[in-house]
């Protein structure tokens, strides 16, 4: 008796020990940190509050906070883009990318299906660009369009929805 005891409470011991657990995280859209001779502040925004002081001057709320944190952040668009415009979506066939440039820009223009498949590339150098691309051959379903401009890290990404 006393040894299935010990089994079930062994086994039960080495379950909980093995089990996921919870270190706090977060995703802010923004934050910082401040320093002076006595004070270290360091904040994020759109963190979940979990408790407040307050007295009559000041509030202060506090949320999960890591004291190590990595900061991370999506580049803005850096190439000076007048216009674009990708039409019609949803298709049944063809769609034109329209793109105006102050100045002349080299563009890499690529379609894959959603499991990655090349379906269209091209590469341009123009101050103005209007591409036709054919899609009456590809099945219907969704596709994602491309556009490399310039040296930029990150290129614009468009969903394309192909029917019929």
């Amino acid at each position: 008796m006393n040894l299935r005891f010990l089994i079930i409470l062994f086994c039960l011991y080495s379950t909980n020990s093995n089990s996921q657990g919870i270190s706090p995280e977060i995703i802010a859209a923004t934050g910082d940190s401040f320093q002076n001779s006595t004070i270290q502040l360091d904040l994020t925004l759109g963190e979940l509050a979990v408790s407040s002081m307050h007295n009559l001057n000041m509030k202060l709320t506090q949320g999960f906070h890591q004291p190590r944190y990595f900061i991370s952040s999506v580049n803005e668009f850096s190439t000076v883009l007048s216009s674009i415009k990708v039409f019609p979506n949803p298709t049944p066939d063809d769609i034109l990318v329209e793109l105006s440039f102050d100045q002349q820009k080299s563009i890499q223009i690529t379609i894959v299906d959603v499991n990655g498949k090349l379906i269209f590339e091209k590469a341009i150098v123009d101050k103005q660009i209007n591409e036709h691309i054919e899609l009456g051959s590809v099945p219907a379903g969704s596709y994602f369009l491309y556009l490399l401009i310039e040296n930029d890290k990150y290129p614009l990404t468009y969903k394309i929805q192909k029917i019929y």
